[in-house]
């Protein structure tokens, strides 16, 4: 039995559920006991040794060099997985202190040119990465079918426009806030909800009695929320940059899987059924209107959008990807 020392940051968060534990436990089911995982919070020569290859999960830190190099040193192969363009962090963004200086950029050029492969969940982002490492692997995000069953007849929507997130989002949500505005007070029997921790500005904006704010939540009460809630719409804000321009999906996989559409940007990663794309605040702010003024309509576009992700990107699927690059890393 071949063995696979993982390395992850935040184990329980929603990055480890997309990216890391979540797929790595589904693996299994591909790849049988054929590969055993280890953890630790200790890394040396010693604990290396033990296994056959080394995984790492957004790897940005000296510390993370170090067990990269520990790991090439012991004649172990890497593999490293990005889901965000950590080299490409705005300024406005509050993680622009954790990785947007020069050094931590530095970092993650060399942790991924010394890694055997570097994996990413975008096209986008694998082209910030080829010019560092030769085997770059894009696999999509996904969602996991068998954690997340969508029920099979959702209950009709309610008129609710939901947005997820953190404050990383400020500038996003700032950069829309006359659009979330005015489809608001357009849509005066919608409520507008948001989960996570929007940015001050725009909520103050908006008609209290029907604006909610919940609390960022555990991944998987979260999914069950959405479902529970049945919402129209929900609003991927998104202000043009190279950072935005390399992020996932991940929002239109979860309106679809609660039965809403998804209202999103009009670039290539958000090209896909149940997304309504928008060009600017107008378009933005009218397809939501829409969703609320037709939500037959747009529950019907999340359902050919859900159909969509059945087929193509359910974790028993994209797994498949992840089988072949485990797979050829053990050798």
């Amino acid at each position: 039995m071949k063995k696979l020392l993982v390395h992850c940051p935040s184990p329980s968060d929603a990055t480890s559920l997309y990216r890391c534990f979540g797929p790595l436990n589904r693996l299994r089911e591909r790849i049988g006991d054929r590969v055993e995982y280890l953890i630790t919070d200790k890394y040396n020569w010693a604990t290396i040794g033990m296994a056959d290859a080394v995984f790492l999960q957004r790897p940005y830190k000296e510390d993370h060099l170090m067990i990269v190099e520990m790991a090439k040193n012991s004649r172990k192969r890497v593999w490293v997985d990005y889901d965000d363009d950590l080299m490409s962090v705005p300024h406005h963004n509050p993680c622009h202190n954790l990785y947007g200086n020069e050094e931590t950029k530095r970092t993650i050029q060399r942790i991924a040119a010394a890694a055997d492969v570097v994996t990413t969940s975008t096209p986008a982002l694998s082209s910030r990465f080829d010019k560092y490492n030769k085997n770059v692997v894009t696999i999509p995000n996904a969602i996991d079918d068998k954690l997340f069953a969508r029920p099979a007849h959702l209950p009709p929507p309610i008129p609710l426009v939901v947005w997820r997130g953190s404050q990383t989002h400020d500038k996003d949500l700032w950069a829309y806030g006359d659009g979330i505005k005015n489809a608001s007070s357009r849509c005066q029997k919608a409520t507008f909800s948001f989960i996570g921790r929007p940015f001050w500005g725009v909520i103050e904006s908006l008609e209290h009695q029907r604006t909610v704010v919940v609390d960022s939540l555990d991944p998987v009460e979260y999914h069950s929320l959405l479902t529970r809630l049945t919402p129209t719409a929900m609003m991927v804000p998104l202000f043009k940059d190279s950072f935005n321009l390399a992020k996932s999906n991940i929002a239109w996989i979860e309106a679809c899987y609660a039965g809403a559409v998804a209202v999103a940007p009009d670039w290539p990663e958000w090209k896909l059924p149940g997304c309504v794309n928008y060009k600017d605040q107008k378009e933005f702010a009218q397809a939501i209107v829409d969703a609320i003024e037709e939500p037959k309509i747009a529950r019907r576009q999340a359902d050919e959008g859900w159909e969509y992700i059945k087929e193509n990107l359910t974790l028993g699927t994209v797994n498949g990807i992840r089988a072949s690059v485990i797979m050829d890393l053990m050798g």
